[in-house]
């Protein structure tokens, strides 16, 4: 089970977008630089492998829990490889980025504009939130 780093009291949206960016870009850059993709052995276990090093260079097996997720939990896994991850990092970042610079030119004064902060970048929020593992 993956821990989960408590959000601040008082965290921010741009906050929030930002230190689920810095964690992805963590994690990403301590992982194998990818691409990845899924290689099927002889076993039929399915592999997630660095692309074009013919089942070498394995990244991981991702555990299953019934015979039919082993090639699907290797071909999500090695969709989400670290320049992936990055890209959504930098999406989250320029988010972050937007949210305070549209801040200055109309602050959120009120708790309505707080909340038409917050529903326009709803999607960012999510990704945010659930890779954080803070989502309730």
């Amino acid at each position: 089970m993956m821990a989960t780093e408590a959000p601040t009291p008082v965290e921010s949206g741009p906050d929030l977008l930002r230190r689920a960016a810095e964690r992805m870009r963590e994690r990403a850059t301590a992982a194998s630089p990818g691409p990845w993709e899924t290689y099927m052995t002889i076993h039929a276990e399915a592999w997630v492998c660095e692309v074009d090093r013919g089942g070498f260079g394995a990244v991981a097996l991702p555990a299953t829990g019934r015979p039919d997720y082993g090639k699907a939990n290797s071909e999500h896994v090695a969709s989400w490889h670290p320049p992936v991850a990055l890209a959504v990092a930098d999406l989250l970042e320029r988010d972050a980025e937007g949210w305070e610079q549209l801040a200055e030119v109309l602050p959120p004064a009120t708790t309505e504009g707080e909340e038409a902060f917050i529903e326009a970048f709803a999607g960012s929020l999510a990704v945010a939130r659930v890779y954080l593992g803070e989502v309730s």
